[in-house]
């Protein structure tokens, strides 16, 4: 007589290597070590440094950080161990951000089955089962025996077992032959982030000395938050290469950096809290 056990996943998995992928390793701001912002006045331009401490073992991994700022210049980024930078290599960089735009998000599910939901005007709902079939210059789907072009009710897209990036998100593929515990700092260009100075000038009584104040008042629009951020503000023309506006893929293999350099340090103030969508309130300082 012959007897039957079950075993369990994870003992399976083991008596097959390979048979379950590695999950990504997912590096929230909760990780972050560090973070500095350079920005330029009148520019739209900003620089950020994020570092963030991270367990990645031995060997090629999948690794991802969360919470990056929407305005990004894919072309821009680059990631970097701050130590033993010869035991970490970069194979595949992405960035993904489903929800940057509603029809980037629809294309994901062309050739897949969808829902076409409408709603008359008793309120009762009907769903029709349909292929999305294309998105150039608008939805076309396939129900039945026919071809629709377009639909003014609902579009219900089913569940798939596709992550969707609900948030903006930087993904490598990397080689690490270092310590299983890096601390990885990525670099990168955003716009949404500016900055804008006022100044007053008090002269004294016998005319001969003057006190300058200045208040540096900042705004971002980023898409995310920069706590106890290291600051410096640059006035000035930045110089920059030309080139076409940069793309907003939502599966875009990139691999180039991008240096900048001109203008005119103000001032370095450090340890600020920069939220989303709001005027940091001004921060002053004096000169003599």
């Amino acid at each position: 007589m012959v007897r039957c056990r079950r075993l369990p996943v994870a003992f399976i998995a083991a008596l097959v290597p390979g048979l379950v992928a590695a999950a990504d390793v997912v590096v929230g701001r909760d990780a972050r070590t560090a973070v500095a912002l350079t920005v330029y006045s009148g520019q739209d331009l900003a620089v950020v440094r994020d570092a963030r401490t991270v367990d990645l073992g031995t060997g090629e991994r999948t690794v991802r950080f969360d919470d990056v700022a929407a305005t990004l210049d894919p072309r821009s980024v680059v990631l970097r161990p701050t130590e033993d930078p010869g035991t970490l290599a970069v194979l595949e960089q992405s960035y993904l951000f489903d929800l940057g735009s509603p029809q980037a998000l629809v294309q994901r599910w062309v050739g897949r089955g969808v829902e076409l939901v409408d709603t008359d005007q008793r309120l009762r709902t009907r769903i029709t089962e349909a292929t999305l079939l294309s998105t150039e210059g608008g939805n076309v789907y396939r129900i039945g025996d026919r071809i629709a072009v377009g639909h003014p009710g609902w579009l219900f897209l089913p569940p798939t077992d596709d992550e969707v990036f609900t948030r903006p998100t930087l993904r490598w593929r990397v080689a690490n032959s270092g310590a299983p515990q890096r601390t990885l700092e990525t670099l990168y260009a955003i716009t949404g982030l500016s900055w804008s100075a006022d100044y007053t000038i008090v002269l004294g009584a016998d005319e001969t000395r003057a006190d300058v104040s200045a208040l540096a008042a900042l705004t971002n629009q980023s898409g995310t938050r920069y706590d106890d951020a290291a600051l410096v503000l640059i006035a000035g023309e930045v110089h920059r290469a030309e080139g076409p506006e940069p793309p907003q893929p939502v599966f875009a293999r990139i691999r180039c950096g991008r240096s900048l350099g001109g203008g005119k340090r103000s001032h370095e103030p450090q340890g600020i809290d920069l939220p989303p969508d709001r005027m940091l309130d001004p921060a002053r300082f004096t000169r003599g």
